[in-house]
């Protein structure tokens, strides 16, 4: 039997029903109030109105959120400033303001082309909170496979897989075309407005475990369901149209767990995009890598076909001798190869 994590609703009623503090994350992506075309929903009020209404949500979601647990808000950068202060008003204290690089198309010549959206990350006050540091693949050429960073010399310090994330997402690119924004069936729903699952899943892998549940009341194409289905989390929320639930409980219902190994990790494209450090020695196993350490400036780890990976991808020749399971060397940075020590 098919289940609904997303209820029709509008999100202060949503919030108003819910009675307990159950939420381990919460997050919110709103209409922005620039006009855009949603299913069923008038995108443009005035400004003083807007942010009352967003001041009402911010309270609620902060509410029914955990002591500890972690709230996200993804915006433009305008109304990210406003936000801020409302959530402090909350009960709430500023972790991080995350710049996702996602270029958009020309918007006239009266001021500096936008190429980024801030995601505001606070903690509800009151319990410690939950982080696991994560790491993101080396950086290399699109075309050659080549390492972008050069290390000088030192490559023993490369970060085997990759390093940990910083607070600025540059590889994670938006979802552009229509063809891709379409809904189940033909021209049922096309949201404006679709958010990359990768983004979601690295919020989520980040301040969350197994089982834990989040909330999204602006669920509209149901990036965070798709995600928590993924990486065996408990999705809830709401959205005001009904294309938009349909598809959302139909996108939930339709995915996999993405598992490496014995543990969820963001894959997209058939490679890894994000993983937990703690999980990086165990997934490991799972994975092949370049029988040197050097041989990294060419060699990507790569994943293996293994029965107890959930998505199977393919695996790139990489032109160098991998070998399976946990490489020769250490697996992150700092720490040199006794193997490599001895031959240099």
């Amino acid at each position: 039997m098919d289940m609904v994590v997303c209820e029709k609703k509008d999100a202060l009623d949503y919030l108003a029903d819910i009675n307990a503090t159950i939420y381990d994350m919460s997050f919110a992506d709103p209409p922005f109030n620039l006009n855009k075309k949603y299913d069923s929903l008038k995108d443009q009020i005035t400004e003083p109105y807007y942010l009352v209404w967003c001041a009402k949500w911010v309270k609620e979601l902060v509410r029914v959120t955990k002591p500890g647990g972690s709230i996200f808000i993804h915006h433009i950068p305008v109304m990210a400033m406003h936000l801020g202060p409302m959530l402090l008003a909350a009960g709430c204290t500023f972790r991080s303001w995350i710049t996702w690089k996602a270029s958009s198309g020309p918007m006239g010549k009266s001021s500096l082309q936008p190429d980024n959206y801030p995601i505001l990350h606070y903690i509800k006050n009151g319990d410690k909170p939950k982080f696991f540091p994560i790491r993101i693949p080396n950086r290399r050429c699109r075309t050659c496979g080549y390492l972008h960073k050069d290390y000088g010399g030192k490559k023993h310090t490369i970060p085997a897989f990759g390093p940990l994330a910083s607070d600025v997402w540059d590889d994670i690119y938006r979802v552009k075309h229509k063809t891709t924004r379409q809904g189940s069936g033909k021209g049922e729903w096309l949201h404006p407005c679709v958010l990359p699952v990768p983004i979601m899943e690295r919020l989520i892998l980040m301040c969350t475990e197994e089982r834990d549940w989040v909330l999204d009341v602006f669920m509209g194409s149901g990036t965070t369901a798709a995600a928590c289905k993924r990486l065996n989390r408990e999705p809830q929320g709401c959205d005001i149209s009904p294309a938009y639930v349909r598809e959302t409980n139909r996108r939930y219902n339709h995915e996999v767990r993405t598992e490496v190994g014995e543990r969820p990790v963001s894959i997209f494209r058939n490679e890894i995009v994000t993983i937990r450090e703690e999980d990086l020695e165990s997934d490991s196993r799972a994975m092949r890598w370049p029988e040197k350490k050097t041989d990294l400036d060419f060699a990507c780890p790569t994943l293996s076909r293994s029965k107890k990976m959930i998505l199977t991808p393919k695996i790139p020749d990489a032109g160098f001798p991998m070998v399976k399971g946990k490489p020769p060397y250490s697996l992150t940075a700092g720490t040199k190869d006794k193997k490599e020590d001895s031959e240099s």
